[in-house]
């Protein structure tokens, strides 16, 4: 809702509040260069399109053959739009890549399981960020690139056996007596851990430091002179490299009750995509050495009698710059997820530890529907598994805190707001295609809210956060990944024609049919191009609209318009009195008006 509260602001944009003379079915009034869209509505016999090249003829195509349509022109990698046959559209935001363009321009579906090139190295099928793994011998670990730029790793003085593929990892044997090296790709680039199999390995003296010499043109200035003292001043904005981490196997003291299920009694093994609940966990310290990054395992981890093997060290490889998902731990309040323990999927609750609380965030970009008008809100995210086999309750809340590596519990929590939605549900086989839907006014008037600002931040939490021994606090882990029920938030939305140039002078103002009335003229414009569908409020013809008066806010209408209104399917079907692109309407007041001195159109409040 806009107000025009001052004679000065006449000359600027009126919200969608006003929906006179929108554009539908590609019209277009002041402010575009072309009125009417050149593409003939299509013939209903031809309605077996599954996709249009762009918004306007998908709207044209949608509308006429009561269907909504795919609009190819808007599609990224994380994002898809379709066209309604109400003259809306739905935009898709995923959090994580979906698909992948080709170089012939079409695309394909993430797949980042590893395969041998025909030169011998080894990358994903269809990986967002270009990677590409040693494929044995001496040269670069990996490379990286993305937007034009590329960051080469090369492990300083190792020759590399031939490795073997398992999905997403590739496992180098023995690189050092005792260890291997797995590296894993993921939608963002890849990491790599050195698994120390036994006591013996872990005296090496290799393991004392691990240099990586960092090269190619994704490093920054002070990266390529050797001047950078940290490993993110040595990369470019479109790289991160995050901390490094090692852990050990240690498991809890108390064995898991075999009442627990299998996933949560796995809570307490330490793998490469993590640390186990009750493992003793490292930072490392890395810095730059001219062009080198050097990381230090903590040798007091490595040679500790109590350690248990295998320990496995984590020095975080190059991830492209990223915002899309992470967790928070009550239990660990201090600890970041943005670079670690992502392994096992978005989790919420508690396993039955006694220490770990979970939630999960996730951020999407509000740029497909920046200061739209929201009709619409579905949060999706399948439900991978659950502790309990009976239906507990996932609350859905805004955090108005960005994401970024710093997120942890301590600065997070408090940021959130109150429950929007929820879904109750169980999956406690590993069922396939369990979605979990989040959709309700109360989310749908926040997505609105938050529609001028760059993202929003949807989180997860158990509606129970008390531990406890039965599931029943609601233990559930949530798909993050890059498959079609990975977490994405769709957004239905209307854009509105903008009013501009609105005119009125007091000497309109008189009688009108033994009422009291008020002349205006409005200019309708498009407020961004001639591919944006409007919607336009009519009947019997003429287009429909409200004033309020600000003293006592009382709602009036405008002359020979009942207060029941329709859509109209075009603006081509409606009467403008005073053109295409400026229209005289009566504004009816009530007959206190009479009494107003020189009543203008600053004193008006339009709204929908």
């Amino acid at each position: 809702m806009w107000g025009l509260v001052s004679a000065a602001r006449r000359r600027q944009a009126v919200s969608w509040g006003l929906a006179w003379g929108a554009s539908l079915a590609g019209m277009v009034l002041a402010g575009c260069a072309v009125v009417l869209s050149a593409e003939p509505a299509p013939a209903a016999a031809v309605c077996t399109a599954k996709a249009k090249p762009d918004r306007v003829s998908a709207l044209a195509y949608a509308k006429s053959c009561k269907k909504s349509v795919a609009v190819t022109d808007a599609t990224t990698p994380t994002t898809s739009l379709v066209a309604n046959a109400e003259g809306t559209f739905t935009v898709t935001e995923s959090v994580l890549p979906q698909r992948v363009r080709r170089a012939d321009g079409t695309w394909a579906s993430v797949d980042l399981n590893l395969r041998f090139n025909g030169d011998g190295t080894v990358s994903p099928g269809a990986a967002p960020t270009s990677v590409v793994l040693s494929g044995g011998g001496p040269g670069p670990l990996a490379r990286t690139a993305e937007n034009g730029q590329q960051l080469v790793w090369t492990w300083t003085g190792y020759t590399l056996p031939k490795p073997t593929l398992d999905r997403t990892v590739a496992t180098y044997e023995e690189v050092l007596p005792g260890v291997d090296l797995k590296m894993k790709v993921d939608e963002w680039g890849f990491s790599e851990v050195l698994v120390v199999k036994a006591a013996t390995a872990a005296t090496s003296s290799e393991l004392t430091s691990l240099r990586f010499a960092l090269s190619g043109t994704g490093l920054s200035a002070a990266g390529a002179a050797g001047t950078a003292r940290t490993p993110q001043e040595a990369v470019t904005g479109t790289f991160a490299i995050g901390d490094a981490y090692m852990w050990d196997s240690t498991r809890p003291s108390t064995a898991p009750s075999d009442t627990l299920p299998e996933d949560a009694r796995a809570e307490g093994e330490s793998t490469i995509d993590g640390p186990g609940s009750a493992a003793r966990v490292a930072q490392m310290p890395m810095v730059m050495q001219g062009r080198t990054l050097v990381i230090t395992p903590v040798q007091s981890l490595l040679t500790d009698p109590a350690a248990k093997f295998p320990i496995f060290i984590d020095p975080k490889s190059s991830s492209p710059g990223r915002s899309h998902w992470t967790m928070i731990n009550k239990g660990h309040p201090g600890q970041q997820y943005w670079s670690y323990d992502r392994g096992s999927h978005a989790k919420v609750g508690n396993a039955g530890d006694t220490v770990n609380m979970y939630r999960s965030l996730f951020q999407f970009s509000t740029a497909a529907w920046r200061n739209k008008h929201v009709t619409a809100v579905t949060f999706a995210n399948n439900l991978l598994y659950s502790w309990a086999c009976s239906n507990t309750t996932t609350q859905l809340h805004i955090s108005s805190q960005t994401l970024s590596s710093a997120t942890t519990w301590n600065s997070n929590a408090s940021s959130w707001g109150g429950s929007l939605a929820t879904v109750s549900n169980q999956n406690c086989k590993w069922a396939p295609s369990v979605a979990s839907e989040f959709t309700s006014s109360a989310l749908t008037s926040a997505v609105h809210s938050a529609r001028a600002n760059a993202s929003i931040t949807i989180g997860l939490r158990a509606a129970n956060e008390t531990v406890s021994s039965d599931g029943s606090n609601g233990w559930k882990k949530f798909d993050e990944t890059s498959g079609a029920g990975g977490a994405h938030l769709s957004v239905t939305y209307n854009t509105a024609p903008v009013l501009s140039n609105l005119h009125t002078d007091a000497g309109y103002l008189r009688h009108h049919r033994g009422e009291c009335a008020i002349a205006v003229d409005v200019r309708i414009s498009c407020p961004q191009s001639r591919s944006e569908g409007h919607r336009d409020r009519c009947r019997g013809g003429q287009v429909h609209g409200h004033v309020h008066l600000p003293e006592g806010r009382r709602r009036y209408q405008q002359h020979g318009v009942p207060e029941r209104h329709q859509w109209c399917e075009s603006t081509a079907g409606c009467r403008h009195p005073g053109g295409r692109d400026t229209q005289r309407r009566h504004l009816l007041l009530d007959r206190d008006c009479l009494r107003r001195d020189r009543l203008g159109v600053e004193d008006l409040l339009f709204q929908d």
